[in-house]
């Protein structure tokens, strides 16, 4: 799906991954929308080098259907129901620390970068083996950034 950051190469990827890891690792723990809201609060304080406000956590049908969930860059706010997975308040949440980082401007939404973000807070928040999930991810045709990747974009930019 192309959108304003380019064609999304892999997202379907992602997401067939995500479920099947997660299954995997036993991390299909809900979390209501309040305590959605306390954890991107928590998370955004640890991981944001922005300064800027946590994502606004809203509760509502998103997009195309029921199930789905997304975060909006330019209201800088996240859509979630009423329940749903943890990983995937962390999945929104990894967008929206991609999308504040001014480096990763113009990266896929589901690109290597936001899988390298995405696989550290499931690491960190859900107890994922960060090296177990990456090496998984890329044996399944999933691309994740290595932090040598992730530094070097940040050196660009300074």
């Amino acid at each position: 799906m192309a959108g304003m950051y380019g064609r999304d190469n892999q997202r379907s990827a992602v997401y067939r991954w995500q479920v099947a890891y997660s299954n995997a690792q036993s991390t299909t723990e809900c979390v209501t929308i309040e305590q959605a809201r306390r954890l991107v609060l928590k998370v955004w304080v640890e991981q944001s080098r922005s300064g800027r406000d946590a994502p606004r956590v809203v509760c509502g049908h998103a997009r195309r259907n029921t199930n789905s969930a997304w975060y909006r860059s330019a209201e800088h706010k996240l859509c979630l129901q009423r329940e749903g997975f943890k990983r995937t308040v962390l999945h929104e949440l990894a967008h929206a620390l991609v999308r504040d980082e001014p480096c990763f401007a113009c990266v896929q939404s589901h690109g290597r970068e936001f899988m390298y973000v995405y696989i550290r807070l499931c690491a960190l928040y859900l107890g994922w083996d960060e090296a177990d999930a990456t090496l998984n991810a890329r044996r399944s045709g999933v691309g994740v950034a290595s932090i040598e990747d992730m530094q070097h974009r940040k050196e660009i930019a300074a």
